[in-house]
Parts: C-alpha cells; sequence; structure tokens
C-alpha cells in the first residue's frame, strides 16, 4: 500500500516556503538528488516543441492530470519541451508553471521550484528532467495517491491513464438529488459548497479499499488525533491563523505537521487538492457566498477547469476549451488563503468519516470498487 505523501507536498510546500525560514521542512531525497542537473540536459533539447492541436488534446488528456496544470497546458500558457510522449516543462520563468501559479499577484512559483522537482523530477520512462522543469507525464509518478476523485486519472500505476469520466465528474458537480454534491444558491447559481468538498473526500477515501487514515504522526494545534482534531483542533487553528502576532510561526508549524501527517493518512492527503480548488475558484465572480458566510463554488467554475466546453455535435468535452476563471489575471491567490480553506475542508471531511457518512458502495468509481 502506498502512502501519499508527496502528493500533499506538492500542494502544501508553497505555504511553507513562503513562512519558513529554511524552506527545506519535509523536502523529500528526490527533490535534492533531481537539482543536480545530472544527465538530462544532453538528452532533452533546450528548444520547445510544436505541438498540433491534436497532439495538445492527446497530452492534456493522457499525461498531464492535474487540473490546473493541465488547463494551463491546453491555453498554450505552458512552453513544452522534450518529445510529445516525454513531455516537459519549466518550473520558473518564461512559458512557466511558476509564471501561471503568480498570474495576477500570487506567490506559488516558491514552492514549484522544491515540488515540481521533487514529485516530478523524472519522466515514467526514466528520462530525468533537466534542471529547472519537470515531467509533464503524470500518471505513475509519486503525486498518484490512493483515494484519488477518478475525474481525470483511472489507475494511478498505470503510464498513459488519464482521461476525462464525466461520470465521475458528475459524482461531485451533480446535484444532491442526483448523486452528487452541489445545489442551488439563492441567486440561482449552481454550485459547490466548500464544506461538501470535504464530504466528496470522505466519500473517495470510503471507496479507496488502498487508502488509509490512521496516521496521525505529532500532537499539535491539530490534536492528537482525527477526532481530537474535529472537537478541539479545528478552534484551535482557525484561532491561529487569526492571530496577525502569532500567524507566521503557527502557519510554519501547520504545514510542517501536515506533511508528516499526510504520509499515513489519505485523507490529509486528499485535502489538499481541493483546498488548492478553493483557493484557486473562490476569488472568481461566480463564487457565492451562503447565508452561514460559507463559500460556494460555481459548478461553471469547477466544470470549465476540470473539463472545458462539451461539443455540441458530439456531447463531449473537448479539453482544449479548459479555462480558468474570471477575474484570474486580476487576482492574487495566497498562501494563506490555501490553507485557511484547507483547515475547513479537512474539518468537514474528517466529520464525515468519523461519522460513516459514505461507505464502499455501487456508488463508487469502478477502479475503487
Amino acid at each position: 500500500m502506498r502512502t501519499p505523501k508527496t502528493s500533499w507536498l506538492h500542494l502544501i510546500l508553497p505555504a511553507v516556503l513562503a513562512f519558513s525560514s529554511t524552506g527545506a521542512i519535509g523536502c523529500s531525497s528526490a527533490a535534492g538528488n533531481a537539482e543536480d542537473g545530472s544527465e538530462a540536459s544532453s538528452k532533452v533539447s533546450s528548444t520547445p516543441i510544436t505541438l498540433t492541436d491534436g497532439e495538445r488534446r492527446e497530452m492534456v488528456g493522457k499525461k498531464t492530470t492535474c487540473p490546473f496544470v493541465g488547463t494551463a497546458l491546453a491555453l498554450k500558457k505552458l512552453l513544452v519541451f522534450g518529445t510529445k510522449d516525454s513531455p516537459f516543462a519549466r518550473i520558473v520563468g518564461d512559458g512557466s508553471i511558476g509564471t501561471v501559479g503568480d498570474t495576477g499577484g500570487g506567490d506559488l512559483s516558491l514552492g514549484f521550484r522544491v515540488v515540481a522537482r521533487g514529485n516530478h523530477h523524472k519522466a515514467p520512462d526514466g528520462t530525468e528532467a533537466p534542471d529547472g522543469m519537470f515531467s509533464l507525464d503524470f500518471p505513475t509518478t509519486q503525486g498518484a495517491h490512493p483515494a484519488h476523485s477518478f475525474i481525470l486519472m483511472g489507475n494511478p500505476r498505470t503510464r498513459d491513464s488519464g482521461r476525462l469520466n464525466a461520470d465521475n465528474l458528475g459524482r461531485l458537480i451533480d446535484e444532491r438529488s442526483s448523486g452528487g454534491h452541489a445545489e442551488v444558491a439563492p441567486n440561482g447559481t449552481l454550485v459547490v459548497r466548500r464544506s461538501e468538498l470535504g464530504k466528496f473526500i470522505a466519500r473517495n477515501v470510503a471507496c479507496d479499499p488502498n487508502s488509509v487514515v490512521d496516521g496521525w504522526t505529532l500532537v499539535t494545534l491539530l490534536g492528537r488525533d482525527l477526532g481530537d482534531f474535529t472537537e478541539h483542533g479545528f478552534t484551535a487553528v482557525r484561532g491561529a491563523l487569526a492571530d496577525d502576532a502569532t500567524r507566521s510561526h503557527n502557519v510554519t508549524q501547520l504545514m510542517q505537521d501536515l506533511v508528516h501527517i499526510a504520509t499515513q493518512n489519505s485523507l490529509v492527503a486528499s485535502v489538499g487538492e481541493f483546498g488548492l480548488l478553493t483557493m484557486f475558484l473562490a476569488p472568481s465572480p461566480n463564487t457565492v457566498t451562503m447565508d452561514d458566510d460559507e463559500p460556494a463554488l460555481a459548478v461553471s467554475d469547477i466544470e470549465a477547469l476540470f473539463a472545458g466546453k462539451k461539443d455540441p455535435q458530439t456531447g463531449k468535452y473537448d479539453p482544449l476549451t479548459r479555462s480558468f476563471p474570471p477575474g484570474w489575471g486580476t487576482t492574487p491567490r495566497t498562501n494563506l488563503d490555501f490553507l485557511q480553506h484547507s483547515v475547513h475542508i479537512l474539518h468537514t471531511a474528517a466529520l464525515a468519516h468519523i461519522g460513516r457518512e459514505f461507505r464502499r458502495d455501487s456508488t463508487c468509481p469502478g477502479g475503487m470498487r
């Protein structure tokens, strides 16, 4: 059974680097070893390759199975190097994922410098990424973890297993009456509450026989274990993040603890993905603040990021029509926002898991049952 350590690392390290003086907390040995440059520079040309729309569509669909990186690739915001079968992209600089992350005034490139190398420094065929680059071929890498949603990837241990599964996307964005997690907001917008993202995660953890939720290795603001977090830790964390005088120290400590816990806890590891989703989509003008002040993401924004638009003739999604939310280029996404959203999502996911709200049944993706 795999532990999802690096899946969480590739999401939380931007915040660690932003608030930590060392910038090296929780880094895997892979990240350090990859930075030596090795022999990769002689194998991968420094000249970007040209992709036809068909080739880009196939790459986004089969290889780059991340809603954020895949959408950046679909929108031609990333320069692609190497070959069509073994593609790479820059971490920072012109045409890089770091530049995309910092659009609007963000600081995500800080984490990408370390994390993209740690999780994706080597392609599945063994080709080492040149210094300053990472592989765009995600299935079978360290970031493919138990209890993923099965929306953009099939078997995480099979190369080129990427594909959009509209049924699994529907498990998230369909209305609750149809088996999803969406509802109609007071303004008429179909939305998914932030708390429902936590329930979606708990559902996936319950479905996946390879998931594990027993690990809780440290006693900190998060509490002694998952149960203690839901009862006491959540309130403590919220207070710590709201205190300007101690926020920097508390964020650094919390990030370190989450890294350690995620090595043995699929629930914590999976939360990072949807904390990132909320951070990216929350500033959208389509996001609705519900009566209880809870943010709710527009289904239209989620669908655009994961799938794009449907071809009116075939009824199928075209990955090259994927898009970031309105206002993407003018609103910063911060690491602190990411952490605050993640803690709220973890609270809901933990409560749903402890309460056994979901179980492995016919509503689970086929690969998880």
